[in-house]
């Protein structure tokens, strides 16, 4: 066992130490744990739309449309809300200002989906 714990200290852990500071992968993982909470809230309207009881699809039927709109405006708009949380980390970690960061590589974010799209 003090083989493994050496070799994982000697090899291993230094090198994950190494990407978890890098910049660009902490910024990273910091935006996509901001948008956690939208993909809850997203999952939970999800939940309430289909629950698998008998019946239930009758009862909620009339209210199916409105408890959709959360649904779509979390997992619909989900990349823009990570890439601007991305870039918001990222420029406050670079000594930026990290609104115009995060505004900035949004609106490229979004000129290169609509040229995509196009």
């Amino acid at each position: 066992m003090n083989r493994v714990t050496g070799l994982l200290n000697k090899r291993i852990v230094p090198a994950l130490t190494a990407l978890s500071e890098n910049t660009y992968l902490s910024a990273i993982r910091a935006g996509m744990v901001s948008v956690v909470p939208l993909t809850i809230i997203g999952g939970l309207f999800i939940i309430v739309c289909f629950l698998p009881v008998a019946g239930w699809d009758k009862i909620v039927a009339p209210w199916l449309q409105l408890l959709q709109v959360p649904v779509i405006a979390t997992f619909g708009l989900l990349s823009v809300f990570a890439c601007f949380a991305i870039a918001y980390d990222l420029g406050k970690q670079l000594k930026q200002e990290a609104i115009v960061s995060a505004t900035m590589a949004t609106l490229v974010f979004l000129m290169i989906q609509l040229k995509l799209g196009a």
